[in-house]
């Protein structure tokens, strides 16, 4: 009987702990892909688990799914493209932000580590104010056709009576603003949250479980009780 009840007890431990483990940059596999211009296919999503976000795991995507000839763009058309994207049945997908995680800034520097594509170059990729196509990193992997030159962030900013938006520099570490929106480069598209993480039991589900198996291991407490007191009788 404890044997039982010390297996019960691991199953309920094991549960309630089976959340997956993960990588700081986690390849969470192939998805399909509509980018609303009526070309389809396969891309993988990568989950950046610092900032809870996911990334598509392509440094050209627009040209990869030749919604654009070489995949620069202004930033209307990045802005609109990421937008009208539908990965893996989500939409909501939009360009990267230059704010801080915390909210604050942006930051205009080099070595902007508070923003999403500057944690992604230095945090993740091993970028260190040079070509990103430099670095030795493993993860870089993850992101093939990764440009090293501008990319659009979906932040703008009014110079004026400019209008201008962010972007971050991939061949030197740069976060800036100094760039109309009529400009043509490159673009990244993100998505808050772990878009392709596989289901998990909620707390809940993990509670009614325990629950269950705690009254099975009663139950046969009971019954080999019983079981006991009619052989006694017998006797």
């Amino acid at each position: 009987m404890k044997r039982i009840l010390f297996f019960l007890l691991v199953m309920i431990a094991v549960l309630s702990m089976s959340r997956p483990a993960m990588a700081i940059l986690y390849d969470r596999g192939s998805f399909s892909y509509d980018d609303g211009a009526g070309n389809t296919g396969i891309v993988n999503l990568i989950y950046d688990k610092d900032f809870d976000i996911t990334w598509v795991g392509d440094g050209n995507f627009a040209q990869t799914t030749c919604f654009d000839v070489d995949g620069k763009m202004t930033w209307f058309e990045a802005d609109a493209w990421a937008r009208g994207l539908t990965i893996g049945g989500s939409t909501d997908w939009r360009l990267p932000t230059s704010l801080n995680q915390d909210g604050s800034g942006p930051v205009g520097a080099f070595h902007a580590t508070g923003s999403e594509m500057g944690h992604l170059y230095s945090g993740e990729l091993g970028g260190a104010y040079s070509l990103i196509s430099a670095s030795s990193d493993p993860d870089l992997g993850l992101f093939p056709n990764l440009k090293d030159y501008r990319y659009w962030s979906g932040t703008e900013t009014l110079s004026g009576v400019t209008t201008l938006a962010w972007n971050f520099d991939f061949s030197k570490d740069l976060q800036s603003a100094n760039h109309h929106q009529s400009g043509f480069f490159y673009a990244l598209a993100v998505h808050s949250g772990d878009v392709g993480a596989a289901p998990v039991p909620e707390p809940a589900t993990v509670a009614l479980l325990g629950i269950g198996l705690v009254g099975m291991a009663v139950a046969e407490v009971r019954r080999r009780r019983k079981k006991e007191m009619q052989l006694i009788i017998a006797k």
